[in-house]
């Protein structure tokens, strides 16, 4: 699979390819590079991956997966905290409806825990003309999770005791790290996927809407941008 991604209004370029295997039993193994000229250098990740997927019901069908991160050159001053990674994926299909629900662990350095519900539009028509299958599938998600923030404040709040401190070579501010958890992003998504024989094309439009955690202190912007993806499925 070949994919690539463009933040809309900013010169960023991405490919991402990669090649999966899916046993009959439900088990699957996947690796994935990621490329992009915005990062030194700039193939600077792969992602290897193994889980299983089933579907008890016809309503439910589920995914448990581990992955590592394996970055490339990082410099001494760079720092990866999370680099392993555990996660299930329910899905809940009533009708034309999608409610998924996923749920991952982070780990490394740090842990973190990551909670994200989302609603999707299944709407698809199958055997027009030449394509087998032309869906497209709206969804918009929520991403719950929790991080460690530090926040520094003062050991003295009045004139007298900044004074004190001073003269008696006292630091003025002390560091607290703390566990915050909430929301860290809204997402909407308007992927159309089209499948000609083995061969599948998705292309969708992403727009994040990102939210700092309470005491969080960075500055965030809403991004959109367009990727797109092929793949062939190849039966063994």
């Amino acid at each position: 699979m070949v994919s690539a991604s463009r933040t809309l209004g900013f010169n960023q370029f991405g490919m991402a390819p990669g090649a999966s295997y899916y046993h009959k039993s439900g088990l699957y193994a996947d690796v994935t590079g990621y490329w992009s000229k915005e990062y030194e250098p700039n193939y600077y990740l792969t992602v290897g991956s193994i889980g299983y997927l089933n579907s008890p019901t016809t309503w439910w069908s589920f995914i448990t997966e581990y992955s590592r991160y394996m970055y490339s050159g990082l410099n001494i001053d760079e720092y990866i905290a999370y680099k392993n990674n555990v996660g299930v994926s329910n899905f809940f299909d009533v009708g034309l409806v999608t409610f998924r629900l996923d749920y991952q662990f982070y780990f490394g350095d740090k842990v973190a825990h990551r909670i994200n519900p989302s609603v999707m539009l299944n709407l698809q028509k199958r055997k027009w003309g030449k394509i087998d299958r032309i869906a497209f599938y709206p969804a918009f998600s929520a991403l719950f999770g929790s991080e460690q923030i530090t926040q520094t404040f003062p050991y003295a709040h009045t004139l007298v005791g900044i004074i004190y401190r001073v003269r008696n070579g006292l630091p003025l501010y002390y560091d607290e790290t703390k566990t915050e958890f909430g929301i860290l992003n809204y997402s909407i998504t308007a992927p159309v996927a089209i499948t000609i024989h083995q061969w599948t094309l998705i292309v969708s439009y992403t727009y994040n809407i990102p939210k700092a955690l309470p005491g969080e202190a960075i500055n965030l912007i809403n991004t959109g941008y367009l990727s797109a993806s092929i793949s062939k499925r190849i039966k063994f």
